[in-house]
């Protein structure tokens, strides 16, 4: 079952104040973890993030009939997979689409799962540098998903996705955690289904989310949607922020019915704007970016109907968007980056995933040293 969101709405201008839940809200009760699943069959990493050059954490999934959340770290020498728990009330499909480090420490990932009895639920995991363990988090609706989360300290994070109402209608969901527990906070919805993929917070006060057509931001008190260029059909799918006046988004847009171009939108405090790409043409689509200061950002993403596949790479050098030469794989290969982070300028982590021929999906993950891209070995 594929858990995570990928149908938005078009963008109406809502302002919504952040104390009541939405329809079916609770808070789902202390999930006891059992035994650590170890084989990981068909892994992939949907989601990444460094503290330095020498601490990450991506997080992701398993296949093989039944998945499990998937973890992977980084110690400066060596990728290494990391056990998560099980939760009792998980028979299946548990899954990791985004985490957020605010110290070496210190992670929160989401994503999703199904529960032995019920609809598919949140999913939330953290990391006290020692291990991960589940952490009960507010359900929304009878079915939803977390599909990004963004800490700006150890106390202050924000988690985003979409809930499914009693009425079949999809709503944007957002979670705040205060340091001791999740909340659900009311975002506003367009009309039509509607929900989250990313978001990127500056500080407690201050967070930005897209997904889709939908633009919204948090200024301590209350999310609202913010107006964007929307250039035709766009989709946002990842969106950093340097400072609350400095964002970049990125995504895909419709250049005709059935074929997409690269999107990249940049926030300058006041509003939203396209910024042209690099595009090599065809079907592409930008699944990531991150932005270690205002002049120099990379995104990634997907060359579609190219043969063989390749991924694509992108860099801001604070005036245009250039592309950048990627690492060489292997001819069976078939890559695809979903996500990355940049500590600095000269040093960011790509991940995501290879397909060969013969549908055996392993993870991947590319380093950028400030000159060359190249593959990492993960272990699994």
């Amino acid at each position: 079952m594929n858990l995570r969101m990928r149908l938005f709405a078009a963008v109406v201008a809502v302002v919504s104040v952040a104390l009541v839940a939405p329809e079916g809200s609770s808070t789902a009760a202390p999930v006891a973890p059992r035994s650590q699943r170890s084989a990981a069959v068909n892994p992939v990493l949907n989601g990444i993030s460094c503290v330095g050059s020498r601490n990450c954490t991506a997080v992701g999934t398993t296949g093989g009939g039944i998945s499990a959340a998937f973890v992977e770290h980084w110690n400066g020498s060596h990728w290494s997979s990391v056990p998560t728990p099980i939760g009792a009330a998980v028979a299946h499909d548990g899954s990791l689409q985004g985490v957020s480090c605010p110290s070496s420490t210190s992670c929160v990932a989401v994503g999703g799962a199904i529960p032995r009895a019920g609809f598919p639920g949140n999913l939330v995991e953290r990391w006290n540098g020692s291990r991960w363990s589940i952490e009960p988090s507010a359900q929304a609706g009878i079915n939803s998903y977390l599909n990004a989360v963004s800490c700006s300290s150890t106390t202050s994070c924000f988690a985003v996705g979409f809930y499914d109402t009693t009425a079949n209608q999809r709503r944007t969901l957002v979670e705040q955690w205060n340091g001791s527990r999740w909340a659900v906070l009311v975002s506003p919805s367009p009309s039509g289904d509607a929900g989250l993929a990313a978001v990127s917070c500056v500080s407690a006060t201050s967070c930005v989310a897209v997904g889709g057509t939908v633009v919204e931001r948090w200024n301590g008190r209350a999310w609202s949607i913010v107006s964007t260029p929307n250039p035709g059909s766009e989709n946002l799918s990842s969106v950093t922020c340097v400072s609350s006046s400095a964002c970049m988004a990125v995504g895909s847009y419709s250049r005709r019915p059935g074929l997409d171009g690269p999107l990249v939108e940049r926030w300058n405090g006041s509003a939203w704007s396209v910024v042209p790409s690099s595009d090599p043409g065809g079907g592409v689509a930008l699944k990531g970016v991150s932005c270690p200061t205002p002049s120099a950002c990379v995104a990634v993403g997907e060359v579609f109907g190219s043969l063989p596949q390749v991924p694509i790479l992108e860099h801001w050098n604070g005036s245009a968007w250039s592309l950048m030469t990627g690492a060489e794989l292997a001819s069976a290969d078939l890559p695809s980056l979903a996500s990355l982070s940049c500590p600095s300028s000269t040093n960011c982590f790509a991940a995501g995933q290879t397909d060969t021929h013969s549908l055996h999906r392993r993870p991947l993950v590319e380093h950028w040293n400030g000159s060359r891209w190249s593959v990492m070995s993960v272990p699994y």
